[in-house]
């Protein structure tokens, strides 16, 4: 089985939006409280590079001690998915988001996770497509913390770019307490 990873870019748009977040609450950044080796790792991080998924888990634990409230610190942890892919957008999805469609869109998904993340499966049911719904289950999805509701901000903001125009994306029931589940599944609606 491999060792569950996760691209440097997701590390860095989360870092980047924690101490945004600290800033927007008047609170200390989180960055300075963080373990020895995610220091290390963030001094040369690189966009392209795999680092372990406890890396990231541990700045998306820094986005849920902003406010420590359940439904605070899941819009947060939507914000954070959103900042994920706007900073994508401004790199490789630029391009990809101007040609896609949201058949394209969830066709491709699974293909998204894997050029960012180790670890766990995407299964798509397109079967209401043509309805405006779609549903993206990650398989295997244990260890994956905060996944549901960062994977919200992410999907929503892809599929806003996509469409044009209002989206919804909600996920399984997520808590503080329960943070991961061995399957989370998304269900876009536009």
């Amino acid at each position: 089985m491999e060792t569950p990873q996760t691209r440097g870019s997701a590390i860095l748009a989360s870092v980047t939006y924690v101490d945004a977040l600290c800033d927007g609450a008047s609170r200390p950044h989180a960055s300075p409280g963080f373990s020895q080796e995610l220091k290390e790792a963030l001094r040369d991080m690189k966009r392209t590079t795999w680092h372990p998924r406890g890396l990231w888990l541990e700045v998306l634990n820094a986005v849920v001690a902003v406010q420590s409230d359940t439904e605070k610190s899941y819009a947060d942890l939507v914000g954070c998915g959103n900042a994920i892919c706007e900073d994508a957008v401004n790199t490789f999805m630029k391009l990809i988001l101007k040609i896609m469609t949201p058949r394209l869109f969830a066709r491709k998904f699974p293909d998204f996770w894997t050029r960012d993340m180790r670890g766990g499966y995407m299964v798509v049911d397109g079967s209401e497509i043509d309805r405006n719904k779609v549903s993206i289950t990650l398989k295997e999805a244990d260890g994956w913390d905060h996944v549901g509701p960062v994977g919200c901000g992410f999907m929503g903001f892809a599929m806003q770019r996509i469409t044009g125009g209002p989206v919804r994306v909600v996920t399984d029931d997520w808590s503080l307490s329960r943070p991961a589940r061995p399957e989370v599944t998304w269900v876009i609606s536009w």
